[in-house]
C-alpha cells in the first residue's frame, strides 16, 4: 500500500534533520510545502506526525524547533502518582492530557507503591510515560534524582522546599492561614486557635507555625498553648487504625478544655475533624458557634454549608500541574514553574461574633457600642500583613 504523501514528507525531512541539514529550527511552512512540491496543509500534517515522535515542537507562533534532547520520550502518556482516586481531580488531569493528545495513567495512594519509590524509584524510567504529576509528598530527593537523571520531566502538586529547582503547583499555605484568620478577626476574634495533624514533609508545619506566630503577633492575640499538633496522620493511623480522626478531635477536645484561657475561635484544617470537634465540644455543654467558633478548610467537594472555612480548588490545582507539565513535554523545556493556587472563603454559621463575655478586651471597652456595632454588621477593615515565605 502506498504511504500517505504526508507520512513520507515526515520521513524525508526526519533523515534531513539526522544528516544535520536542518538545525535548531526549521524552515517556515511555506519555505518547507515549496522544497517539497506541496501544500502547507500537507507538511503541518508531516510536522505534526514528527512532533508525536519527538523529534520536533511545533509552536504556532514562533515555528517548528528541532529537539535538543536525543532520549526525548514519545510513549504520548504521562504517569499520575499519589492521587487518592478522587474522580474529578483524574478527570481535570484528563481534560488537559487530551487537549495535548496524551493519555494518563494513574498509579494509586497506598503505602506499597510509597515504599517501591523509597526502595526502587528507578522501576519509573522503564514504565512507558513521559513525564509524571506527583503527589501526597511522595517526591523524595532521591526520586526527584533518578527523574532528572534519566531525563523525564515531572511535576508535584506540594510546595517543595528540598531538592531545590523543582516544579510545583499547591495552595498558598501561609497566605491561606492569613485570609482565615484576618476574617475571623473581622468578627472581633483576639483568641484564635489552630487545630492540625503535624506534617514534617517539606517543612509544612515548621512554615505554618512560623506563619500563625507572626499572624497572631500582630494583634498580640499569640500564645503557644493556642497552637495544637500533636502528631502526624500516620502516627494517629497506625495507634487508631479508622477512628483516627474521631481520635484526634477527641485530643484536641480536651486540650482545648485544659487551656487556662479558651480560645473563642479554632482554625481546624481537616473538615473531618472539625465536624468531631464539634460533636464533642457539644457533649461537654460547648456549643457552636454560641461558645466557640470553628473555621476549617474545604477540599475535594466537602463543601459543607454548616461549616465557614477556606475552599481550596484541588482541580484547579491539578489542571494547572498537568498544563505546566505537558507544555514542558511539549517544549522540552527545563525552566523551573511554581505557582500558588490561592483560596477563596466560604462563609458559614460555624463562625460568628466572638462572644462578648469571653472576648480577650480591655476592661474599658464599650460593650454596649460593640453590640451595636454587631448587629449592625459594620464591616472591619484588617491590615494586610506581607508574609515572607
Amino acid at each position: 500500500m502506498r504511504k500517505a504523501k504526508y507520512i513520507t514528507i515526515s520521513e524525508q525531512i526526519e533523515k534531513a534533520i539526522a544528516d544535520n541539514v536542518y538545525q535548531g529550527q526549521l524552515p517556515g511552512l511555506y519555505k518547507l510545502a515549496e522544497n517539497h512540491k506541496t501544500t502547507h496543509i500537507t507538511i503541518s500534517k508531516a510536522l505534526r506526525l514528527l512532533e508525536e515522535k519527538g523529534l520536533v515542537s511545533v509552536n504556532g507562533t514562533r515555528g517548528t524547533f528541532i529537539s535538543e534532547n536525543s532520549n526525548f520520550r514519545k510513549h504520548r502518556v504521562i504517569g499520575v502518582i499519589g492521587f487518592n482516586g478522587d474522580e474529578k481531580e483524574l478527570e481535570a488531569i484528563e481534560k488537559v492530557a487530551s487537549e495535548f493528545r496524551y493519555h494518563t495513567v494513574a498509579l494509586g495512594f497506598n503505602s506499597s507503591l510509597r515504599q517501591l519509590l523509597q526502595d526502587s524509584p528507578e522501576f519509573l524510567f522503564k514504565f512507558p510515560a513521559d513525564g509524571y504529576i506527583i503527589a501526597q509528598s511522595f517526591l523524595t530527593s532521591k526520586l526527584a534524582t533518578v527523574l532528572r537523571s534519566n531525563g523525564i520531566t515531572f511535576i508535584s502538586t506540594n510546595r517543595i522546599i528540598k531538592p531545590v529547582g523543582v516544579s510545583w503547583t499547591d495552595y498558598h499555605a501561609e497566605g491561606n492561614l492569613l485570609k482565615i484568620i484576618n476574617k475571623i478577626k473581622s468578627y472581633d476574634h483576639r483568641r484564635i486557635a489552630y487545630v492540625e495533624f503535624t506534617n514534617l514533609k517539606y517543612q509544612y508545619s515548621k512554615r505554618v507555625h512560623k506563619a500563625y506566630q507572626k499572624i497572631m503577633h500582630l494583634s498580640d492575640g499569640f500564645s503557644k498553648e493556642y497552637f495544637f499538633s500533636p502528631g502526624t496522620q500516620e502516627e494517629y493511623l497506625q495507634h487508631h487504625s479508622s477512628d483516627y480522626y474521631s481520635r484526634f478531635a477527641e485530643d484536641a477536645v480536651k486540650w482545648l478544655l485544659g487551656l487556662k484561657q479558651r480560645p473563642t475561635a479554632v482554625v481546624v484544617l481537616s473538615i473531618t475533624v472539625a465536624d468531631f470537634m464539634i460533636e464533642n465540644l457539644k457533649k461537654v455543654g460547648i456549643a457552636v458557634p454560641e461558645d466557640m467558633s470553628i473555621v476549617t478548610y474545604h477540599e475535594r467537594g466537602e463543601n459543607k454549608k454548616h461549616l465557614a472555612g477556606l475552599h481550596l480548588d484541588f482541580v484547579e490545582r491539578a489542571t494547572q500541574a498537568s498544563r505546566i507539565l505537558l507544555n514542558q513535554i511539549k517544549y522540552q523545556k527545563c525552566s523551573v514553574v511554581q505557582k500558588f493556587i490561592r483560596g477563596k472563603f466560604i462563609d458559614g454559621p460555624s463562625l460568628t461574633w466572638a462572644p462578648v463575655d469571653n472576648t480577650a478586651v480591655s476592661d474599658n471597652i464599650n460593650i454596649t457600642a460593640l453590640t451595636k456595632r454587631r448587629k449592625a454588621k459594620t464591616t472591619n477593615t484588617i491590615a494586610k500583613v506581607v508574609l515572607t515565605n
